[in-house]
């Protein structure tokens, strides 16, 4: 009997972490990101701005403020 491969995913379970970011900073983002979508708001992780930049989180409300 030959035995079964394992499955392997091409996928990071979360693309976001690259080693960069400690711990506590991965713990603030997502409650930062848990209070803008209770707050109606879609959020966007990992935004490069137009100056070379980046930007942790946006959100956008539903009256479309940044």
């Amino acid at each position: 009997m030959v035995s079964p491969m394992p499955i392997v995913s091409p996928i990071p379970l979360n693309p976001l972490i690259d080693g960069r970011q400690s711990e506590r900073a991965m713990l603030v983002r997502r409650g930062v990101q848990r209070l803008l979508r209770e707050m109606g708001a879609h959020v966007l992780p990992e935004l490069s701005l137009a100056t070379g930049r980046r930007a942790d989180l946006v959100a956008l409300t539903r009256h479309g403020d940044i």
